[in-house]
């Protein structure tokens, strides 16, 4: 009797080391799955609660969730940061990054760079303002940027302006990087770029400086540097510098 009753035991106790693992994968399984019901649930019914804006006080909130197609109140993971960010880019050109992220609980944080007017640009009969690598930032005159007048040109808001052929975007890229870099080109007040043989430049003091061609840009805005640096610039009314080498001064 007693012997069968050690076995009995051994047989009950294998049985109850058997069941174990799955009662576990089970219990497992339902709190895995309560969790998830839960936080589903709460992420389903977060709405959109507030939005912070870094960078500027130019744009309040008001004005971002409009631009952005975002209202308060929407739910919080229905919307796409991305799109948002194109939407508020299209409606504020003036910014040049526009970075917007889901911050938890609620919260819209939205980081703007606002880009700066270098150059004015009059087109069918509408004057841009454009930033220093040529991208549309808005209308209206801006009255210390460089007035620009370039080859035709396509102008879309937001987007740099795009020129006739890939050649000439090249050319009138590098050419506005060596007037950039240059003392004669920064202190300008207006860039002649229409026609590409007879680029011109206006100085603050009122001194044309003829280039010719792009060929040689960096050449002969340098020579222009050390002309204007030893000549009286009351004097001079414009300088040839179609060679570098032997340019010619030009008063009165």
């Amino acid at each position: 009797m007693q012997g069968n009753r050690k076995r009995e035991e051994k047989v009950a106790a294998g049985k109850r080391r058997r069941f174990h693992p799955a009662f576990l994968a089970v219990l497992a399984a339902v709190l895995l799955f309560g969790t998830v019901t839960t936080v589903f649930a709460f992420f389903s019914i977060m709405r959109v609660e507030k939005v912070e804006i870094i960078g500027t006080s130019a744009v309040g909130e008001a004005e971002f969730l409009r631009a952005a197609e975002i209202e308060k109140g929407d739910f919080f993971f229905a919307f796409s940061a991305k799109k948002s960010a194109r939407s508020f880019s299209g409606a504020y050109p003036a910014f040049r990054d526009v970075r917007v992220k889901k911050v938890l609980p609620g919260t819209v944080r939205v980081t703007l760079t606002e880009d700066v007017a270098v150059y004015t640009l009059v087109s069918e009969g509408t004057t841009y303002r454009l930033s220093a690598d040529l991208r549309v930032m808005g209308t209206g005159e801006k009255t210390d940027a460089i007035f620009l007048e370039l080859p035709p040109v396509r102008v879309t808001m937001g987007e740099k302006v795009l020129f006739e052929d890939e050649n000439t975007n090249e050319r009138m890229h590098a050419l506005l990087a060596d007037c950039a870099a240059s003392s004669v080109g920064r202190t300008a007040t207006r860039f002649e770029f229409a026609d590409r043989f007879d680029l011109r430049i206006v100085t603050e003091n009122g001194v044309l400086l003829k280039l010719g061609s792009a060929e040689s840009a960096a050449r002969k805005l340098q020579a222009a540097e050390k002309i204007l640096a030893r000549e009286d610039t009351g004097e001079i009314r414009a300088i040839d510098l179609g060679d570098p080498e032997a340019a010619i001064v030009e008063k009165g």
